[in-house]
């Protein structure tokens, strides 16, 4: 008992119990924060309103089409929630895909010229259903484009509803039987043609590819810039000179060769990872890595191994909210973390190699990813400097403590 009492008075023992909660409330809020409930809010969806209307036997105007456009795009949430899809249009089918591939929009609805014409003629023995067609980008976010798939049925399925109402009263009030071209349209008015543009290929993690191949750039990236530091601490007793950051920075480059090239040889030969364009992907990759591991290798050479802690928390934090949509993450979680964390660019910049490839969504991660490269390779060239006056400000210390 009184060994027991003795554990308990250790001041490690229960610096421990908070180490502990501290952990597991950092990886907590990091992997299941964002997360645990996602809800998609304000998905862009794109409509496109094509119908030309007709003119009734009275001379009345009647569009279909714009009653629609209207009902979607003017419609506000009940409650002050914000609602799941945000509309806007788009002035024509060309228009909205080129939104499309640009990744502005999740889906795009596409209502057709002779829509009311068809909604009219089931009215008449020639009847017939309205095909509209909903585009769904599936590269931009798997996630994000089914949950605008799912919100557009739905609303689709009320519209038709709406229109098989107002359709039926009016048979009613002729008196005309339906024949069987009527029964069928009348059933479904609107019918909904999906068509998936820029897919997702089977062997890409569902979708999650430019995700996993960016964990692993990061955690090669930071297992080599540690490696970099004990290495260069034995160069010299440690002295900082130009010549060993050019050195660090050239067998940076050759772990980046060897890493790119080991991931792409594990994934595509072993794993079976479908790549569209290989050397665009690897030069890619080779690109985030170097930015990565400057950044890395400048924090950990002014901070020591007390900054790899850091570096593995921005990894818990950032990656797993790469998945989602941007539309679901939590404001706070988008303004603090998303705007600026590293691995969005490359995510984003493999992405658009993976299922657009048309060369209108990577350029602008690359330029960023140099940029941050470039701000590493700056403070790691600044490091002999630095490194050098803090010696000589600590060493008059350390000689008056001697005395």
């Amino acid at each position: 008992m009184k060994n027991v009492k003795g554990l308990f008075r250790q001041k490690i023992l229960w610096i421990g119990f908070a180490l502990v909660a501290a952990i597991i409330l950092i990886l907590s809020s990091a992997l299941m924060g964002p997360t645990v409930s996602p809800t998609p809010k304000d998905l862009p969806v794109m409509l496109v309103m094509g119908d030309t209307g007709a003119k009734l036997p009275n001379g009345t105007e009647l569009n279909y089409g714009k009653l629609i456009q209207q009902s979607l795009t003017e419609a506000r949430p009940a409650s002050a929630t914000a609602p799941t899809l945000k509309w806007t249009t788009a002035a024509s089918a060309s228009a909205a895909a080129a939104a499309l591939d640009r990744q502005d929009a999740y889906a795009a609805l596409i209502l057709p010229a002779d829509l009311t014409q068809h909604l009219l003629s089931i009215a008449t023995p020639q009847a017939a259903s309205a095909e509209v067609e909903l585009r769904i980008n599936q590269g931009m976010n798997a996630a994000g484009a089914n949950a605008s798939v799912q919100v557009t049925e739905k609303t689709v399925a009320a519209i038709n509803a709406q229109l098989r109402s107002q359709l039926s009263a009016e048979l009613k009030k002729r008196g005309d039987s339906l024949n069987t071209a009527q029964a069928a349209a009348l059933a479904a008015p609107l019918q909904l043609k999906e068509t998936i543009v820029h897919p997702i290929a089977a062997n890409t993690a569902g979708g999650n590819a430019p995700v996993a191949l960016t964990q692993l750039v990061w955690m090669a990236a930071l297992i080599s810039s540690i490696i970099q530091l004990q290495a260069s601490r034995k160069v010299r007793s440690g002295e900082r000179s130009f010549s060993l950051v050019l050195g660090q920075i050239g067998t940076g480059l050759l772990f980046g060769l060897l890493a790119v090239a080991a991931i792409l040889l594990l994934n595509v030969r072993v794993i079976g990872l479908d790549i569209p364009d290989f050397w665009p992907v690897a030069g890619f990759l080779l690109l985030a890595f170097c930015a990565f591991f400057l950044v890395q290798a400048a924090v950990l050479q002014y901070m020591g191994l007390v900054g790899m802690p850091l570096l593995f928390i921005l990894f818990f934090f950032g990656l797993p909210i790469l998945s989602l949509p941007y539309e679901a993450l939590p404001h706070m979680t988008r303004s603090l973390l998303y705007s600026w964390v590293p691995f969005r660019f490359s995510v984003e910049g493999l992405r658009d190699l993976f299922y657009f490839r048309q060369n209108l969504g990577w350029q602008e991660p690359a330029r960023i990813l140099s940029f941050i490269g470039a701000g590493g390779l700056f403070f790691l060239g600044l490091s002999p400097f630095v490194l050098k006056r803090r010696q000589r400000s600590a060493s008059p210390a350390v000689s008056l403590s001697q005395e």
